[in-house]
């Protein structure tokens, strides 16, 4: 009876021994499941690191732990540490140093009990102080070592220092194995990220190159329309008058009104080099703007009852006194409200300044509004319209150039002010300019102003004397010098001269500074781009 007890009992030990190893196996898939969840979801290879990093000293009960991967070069380990506060532990050890080095060098694992009693490694104070018992294992991949998996200091749950067992480093030498793969994933994660950003910067760049490409063709078409019918409109008229002797005054006014379309069109192109070349300077004038708009607007009564537009302005203030350029605001209003008549047909056009000032930067700017109840914008346009050379491609009977706005927007900010636009799609379009109200803005940017006193060097007394009759008319006629590489336009400047001043010409910018200095002429009408020196 007492042997089939005892015979009883070792079966129940055994059984026992494997219903907790069972558990022990079970443990270790939950442990290694979780790991390769979680770390499936990581790009990031620091992420999936830090991931494997805890959740293994977490398993074994570690008090932190460390992974190091081997450098690009073979001979340093990359560290990555768990706790911040570890910095007593020495980190990038060279291969071959350290505990982790041995482990990397002899390719196995290694498990120590007490650091302080083991002879084969060379630890610091520091490190015996804080390292108590630790384990390691290699992280293998595809039959190569590529870093090292480390534990260190095993604790109860009531915070006792404990000594690990062959099963935690039976449990870290697992997880090694899956961190290898794990951590190649992230890598391979990585790297298909990166190409995949890679690829969509290429697209996007495609994509740009082909946008550019398209508004280059585009502006080019469009330039040599703009260019080829007031051409056509100037050659045509002009090849009757040479076939015949009568002409009629319609046929000029057509020649001239072309020719000064096209004049505009070049002269918007060199407006645009000149600004991109940082050439063009303000001239600043304290003018009554309000006046100066409503002139501007009256000017375009005539092409806006052609398209049977009201055209009206409004202001709430009488007068507004301010300091602009008035060529370019000029330009830039020639350029808002030639685009607001383009696109309104039996519409109206508002224009208006307002005195409800806004502040910007401590600064205050006053409003100009032009608002059309035209065709509208797209709203996926919007954003483009202020880009140069941009056209709508379903704008086919309203062709155009793509550089007005630019240009208008350009100007504004010369101006050091600014152009937004709200626009509905058949409804109409509201384009706002602010610009700077007070003359204190420009002071502060150390621009020229109209009105203060300047210095003027007298350098010879006896030249501010005034003249006899006498001396005025033995004065020789002025002397005009004129350098333009153009024969034609240098001959056309010649004759449109007063025929009694004094003229001498040149065709290229150092022949007539040569001229100038030996001449001295009391004035000078130079073309800009020539040979051999500019005009500029």
């Amino acid at each position: 009876m007492a042997d089939k007890t005892n015979k009883y009992e070792k079966r129940i030990q055994q059984l026992e021994g494997e219903l907790s190893g069972f558990k022990s196996a079970v443990a270790e898939l939950k442990i290694l499941n979780e790991i390769a969840v979680a770390a499936g979801k990581e790009v990031s290879i620091d992420q999936t690191l830090k991931l494997i990093l805890n959740k293994t000293v977490n398993a074994v009960n570690a008090e932190h732990g460390a992974i190091l991967l081997v450098s690009e070069n073979q001979e340093v380990f990359k560290t990555f540490i768990k706790q911040e506060n570890e910095s007593k532990i020495r980190k990038s050890p060279h291969i071959g140093e350290h505990i982790t080095g041995w482990v990397l060098l002899n390719n196995k694992s290694l498990i120590v009990k007490d650091l302080s009693k083991d002879q084969r490694f060379k630890t610091s104070e520091d490190e015996k102080e804080i390292i108590k018992s630790l384990i390691c294992s290699p992280i293998w991949y595809e039959g190569r070592i590529i870093g090292v998996l480390q534990m260190i200091n095993k604790r109860s749950d009531k915070g006792w220092h404990l000594s690990f067992t062959d099963n935690d480093l039976t449990l870290l030498s697992i997880i090694s194995v899956q961190a290898g793969q794990l951590i190649k994933n992230s890598e391979l994660q990585l790297i298909s990220y990166e190409k995949k950003k890679e690829a969509e910067v290429a697209r996007l760049e495609t994509e740009k190159l082909q946008e550019l490409d398209r508004i280059k063709t585009n502006f080019f078409t469009n330039l040599s329309h703009e260019f080829r019918t007031p051409l056509t409109l100037i050659l045509g008229p002009l090849e009757k008058l040479m076939d015949q002797k009568n002409y009629s005054e319609e046929q000029i006014i057509l020649i001239y009104k072309n020719a000064n379309k096209l004049l505009k069109l070049i002269n918007q192109l060199l407006d645009l080099s000149s600004l991109d070349a940082g050439k063009m300077k303000l001239d600043l004038e304290k003018e009554d703007i309000v006046r100066f708009i409503k002139v501007m607007a009256s000017s375009f009564q005539p092409l806006a009852e052609i398209k049977n537009i009201n055209l009206t302005f409004s202001s709430s203030v009488e007068a507004l006194p301010v300091l602009f350029d008035k060529d370019k605001i000029e330009k830039i209003l020639n350029n808002l409200l030639i685009n607001a008549i383009k696109f309104t047909n039996n519409g109206q056009i508002i224009i208006s300044v307002s005195n409800e000032f806004q502040f910007i930067n401590n600064n205050k700017y006053f409003e100009l509004i032009v608002e059309d109840t035209g065709s509208g914008i797209p709203s996926e346009k919007i954003k483009n319209i202020f880009e140069r050379f941009f056209t709508d491609n379903n704008e086919i009977a309203q062709p155009g150039t793509g550089i007005g706005l630019a240009l208008a927007k350009e100007l504004i900010e010369l101006h050091h002010g600014f152009i937004s636009v709200e626009s509905e799609l058949n409804k109409g379009t509201r384009f706002k300019v602010l610009l700077p109200l007070e003359d204190e803005y420009y002071k502060n940017l150390g621009m020229e102003i109209p009105g203060e006193e300047k210095v003027i060097k007298k350098t010879n007394a006896e030249s501010l004397k005034p003249k006899t009759v006498q001396e005025v008319d033995q004065e020789e006629p002025s002397l005009v010098l004129i350098v333009e590489d153009n024969d034609d336009i240098r001959k056309f400047i010649k004759e449109s001269i007063d025929q009694t001043m004094r003229i001498i010409e040149s065709p290229d910018g150092k022949d007539g500074l040569e001229k100038a200095f030996i001449n001295i002429p009391d004035l000078v009408i130079s073309d800009v781009l020539m040979p051999e020196m500019n005009g500029i």
